[in-house]
């Protein structure tokens, strides 16, 4: 299927499949990968297309499809420069028509110009709120984005947004279930080594916690493995 070349209809269509992947995804760098092949598909003008994070201060591009949306994400987390730098740091939209011309980003122009990039579209994506994160569009074409192609991308970029945001509460909720059941065998240990009541084996379990200046999750893991307390 050529690049955004789809009925408004089958557009809906494949961002409702997009929140279907995300349960059966089996972690965000899949669901990410799905998420930029649907861009794709979705957004006129669009040939490539890459996601920039920043996440405890760092730039990074988790994912991308297509050498050219791979390598001018680079050289904006290079740089620390780029329409998709700014769109995600000022939560805003920024289409560059023609990259030979536009000259709100030069040292990204240089660099992007020489592999092919003409034309772009960055918009910031709703994340979880320790995280910022930026869909990148990009053509070798100049013009390539319309105001279809915006409106097109700010809606699937929402639910790009959404979908991430939904990972990420299954893997805490995951991760706290697991870390209760862990702390609860290591509670299990402690009451039939020593007798004593949950109560007393919590608080023993976070004396030590205190103690070693470790996590109570790992104290509870050290006990379940070795059977004693770390440190």
């Amino acid at each position: 299927m050529a690049e955004g070349l789809v009925s408004p209809q089958l557009a809906l269509e494949l961002i409702a499949e997009l929140s279907n992947q995300a349960a059966g995804a089996p972690s965000v760098q899949e669901l990410l990968e799905r998420a930029l092949a649907l861009a794709i598909e979705i957004v006129p003008g669009c040939e490539q297309a890459g996601i920039s994070v920043l996440k405890g201060g760092r730039i990074d591009t988790p994912a991308s499809v297509g050498d050219l949306a791979a390598q001018c994400d680079k050289i904006q987390e290079r740089n620390g420069a780029g329409p998709c730098i700014t769109a995600l740091l000022d939560a805003d939209t920024y289409r560059i028509d023609d990259l030979n011309t536009d000259d709100r980003w030069p040292s990204f122009a240089a660099e992007a110009s020489v592999l092919g990039l003409r034309s772009m579209y960055a918009c910031r994506l709703a994340t979880p709120r320790d995280r910022l994160a930026a869909l990148n569009l990009y053509s070798t074409r100049p013009h390539s984005f319309t105001d279809v192609s915006e409106a097109l991308a700010n809606a699937y970029a929402t639910h790009v947004g959404l979908a991430l945001s939904n990972i990420d509460k299954e893997l805490n909720l995951r991760a706290a279930m697991e870390s209760r059941e862990l702390i609860g065998q290591a509670m299990g240990i402690l009451m039939e080594r020593h007798r004593l009541a949950a109560t007393q084996a919590f608080d023993l379990m976070v004396q030590a916690s205190q103690v070693t200046n470790v996590k109570l999750r790992v104290v509870a893991e050290e006990l379940v493995r070795t059977g004693t307390f770390p440190g």
